[in-house]
């Protein structure tokens, strides 16, 4: 089994008070959640 570590951004969403998580590297990936856990 291979593991792979990737960046991950983490910003404060200005709307409803959650977070954003995203990762630069690959296109597409992104998520959302109440707090940064649930984000990443």
């Amino acid at each position: 089994m291979k593991f792979y570590t990737f960046e991950i951004v983490v910003e404060k969403e200005t709307e409803n008070g959650g977070y954003s998580a995203y990762s630069p590297t690959l296109p597409g990936c992104f998520s959302n959640g109440k707090t940064i856990e649930e984000a990443k």
